[in-house]
């Protein structure tokens, strides 16, 4: 039986969030003792919604996280918000307010892909409410040197992940 792409994609889409999820506690059970709840904001990729962090999302709740998986303007579930002004700062602030009105604060950011890039930006405007940021398979842009040196300070635990394939 031959597959569709669409099902060769799922079923890498699959295996790749399961290592996601693998190298997300990885990084962070370091810091981390089992009985403490941490909070994690989970931030997908261009062309993604909230769906893609399911099952990483379900695993990571299931061993007793507090987990938030928003879906930026624009992309899946809100691509009816979709305009021209849809932009990187759109998504930044997404996150932003995410964290505002939950009142979230000590949190590991992930981001995939495009993901990263939101994730940079969200720790530059908010870096007290940051613990850690992770990069995986995504983009890491640096924002200016007074960005990078709030992040030194504030959020040491950066770490950069690439999934093998």
């Amino acid at each position: 039986m031959t597959r569709s792409p669409s099902d060769r994609f799922h079923a890498f889409e699959s295996k790749l969030q399961i290592k996601i999820m693998r190298m997300i506690c990885m990084v962070v059970n370091d810091q981390v003792s089992e009985q403490n709840q941490t909070t994690y904001v989970l931030v997908h990729g261009a062309w993604h919604g909230s769906w893609s962090w399911k099952r990483v999302r379900k695993k990571l709740q299931d061993a007793g996280h507090r987990v938030f998986t928003p879906t930026l303007t624009g992309l899946g579930e809100r691509s009816h918000l979709n305009s021209p002004a849809v932009s990187l700062s759109t998504h930044i602030a997404d996150v932003v307010n995410l964290l505002r009105w939950e009142e979230l604060s000590d949190v590991v950011l992930c981001g995939h892909s495009y993901g990263g890039s939101v994730i940079t930006g969200v720790a530059d405007r908010i870096p007290e409410r940051i613990r850690s940021q992770v990069y995986l398979d995504a983009f890491v842009r640096r924002m200016a040197s007074a960005f990078l040196t709030s992040t030194r300070q504030s959020t040491p635990n950066t770490c950069a992940c690439r999934p093998k394939r």
